[in-house]
C-alpha cells in the first residue's frame, strides 16, 4: 500500500475498514505466529519475541488470517550494546 497515490491508499483503508479487514504486522508488535512469519531473528533496541523489522504487511479477516505478515523478530540487544557484566572483566563461556 506504501506505493499508492495517498487518496487512492486512504479510499482503499477505507473500503477495508467498512468491511472488518485489518492490516496485521506493525513494528514494535509482539511477535504472534499465527499473523506473522518470521523470516530472520536480528539484535535490534525492542524487546526480545517483538517485530524488529516489517517486510510486507498482513491482513486479517475477523479472526481469520488472510496473509502472514513478513517480519524479522528482535531478538533482543545485541552483545555490543548489552551493559558488561560486573566483576573483573574477565570472560568465560564455556
Amino acid at each position: 500500500l506504501e506505493g499508492l497515490a495517498p487518496l487512492i491508499r486512504k479510499e482503499l483503508l477505507d473500503a477495508f475498514a467498512r468491511h472488518s479487514l485489518k492490516r496485521v504486522g506493525e513494528k514494535g508488535e509482539k511477535f504472534d505466529p499465527n499473523r506473522h512469519q518470521a523470516i530472520a531473528q536480528i539484535p535490534s533496541s525492542a524487546p526480545a519475541n517483538h517485530i524488529a523489522e516489517v517486510m510486507q504487511h498482513g491482513f486479517q479477516l475477523g479472526d481469520r488470517t488472510l496473509r502472514a505478515a513478513i517480519v524479522a523478530v528482535s531478538a533482543g540487544q545485541s552483545e555490543q550494546s548489552a551493559t558488561p557484566p560486573s566483576g573483573d572483566g574477565v570472560d568465560i563461556k564455556i
